[in-house]
Formats: C-alpha cells, structure tokens, sequence
C-alpha cells in the first residue's frame, strides 16, 4: 500500500527506480535483495521498506515524517526515535567494519 501511495505521489511519466547502489551495496527493490563485498545482506522488513523507500527517491531528501507514515502507518509520524533504531540497524548492517556513532 505504501509503494501505490509513493507511485501516486510522482508527476506522470516518472518510473521510481528499482536498482541503486548504497555504499558500495546494490540494492534491487524488484528481487527484494542487498547483496555487499561479503555477500547478501538481510534486513527486517521493516528496514527494507525504509532502504526501497530510499533507493525510490535518489537525490531527494526523505522527510523523516514521510519515512516514519510509509512504514509505520497513519499516526505514527511523530515517534522519530523508532528511526534512530531502524537507521542504526541499517548502518550496522550495510557498514559491518565502520564503527557508529559516538565510538
């Protein structure tokens, strides 16, 4: 539902992308896969949702409000601190070797 509400949103004629590459990490949204320098990465769902969100807007800034109301549902757009988590997670994953922030 949340990927209709996406495509809806786009001027006609504009095709979101379904291949991107993120750190040295090749995203497909297509085949629902991550694969990096030591193989394919798995995600939770909902890190997925946010990583294909992403690769569908490059270039664009993605408000936080939109992430948290694409993947959490109507509602929930207020509780930025489950991006912390999700974002956390994703960079862990996808940078296994750099360490995060405040280390």
């Amino acid at each position: 539902m949340a990927r209709l509400r996406a495509l809806l949103r786009r001027p006609p004629g504009e095709v979101a992308p379904t291949r991107g590459v993120i750190g040295g990490h090749e995203v497909d949204v297509t085949a629902a896969t991550v694969t990096g320098p030591g193989g394919r990465v798995r995600l939770t769902p909902t890190e997925w949702r946010i990583l294909a969100l992403l690769v569908a807007s490059p270039g664009r800034l993605v408000p936080g409000r939109q992430i948290l109301h694409e993947v959490r549902g109507p509602g929930q757009e207020e509780r930025s601190n489950y991006l912390w988590v999700y974002f956390a997670g994703l960079r862990r994953k996808l940078n296994p070797t750099r360490p995060g922030p405040g280390t």
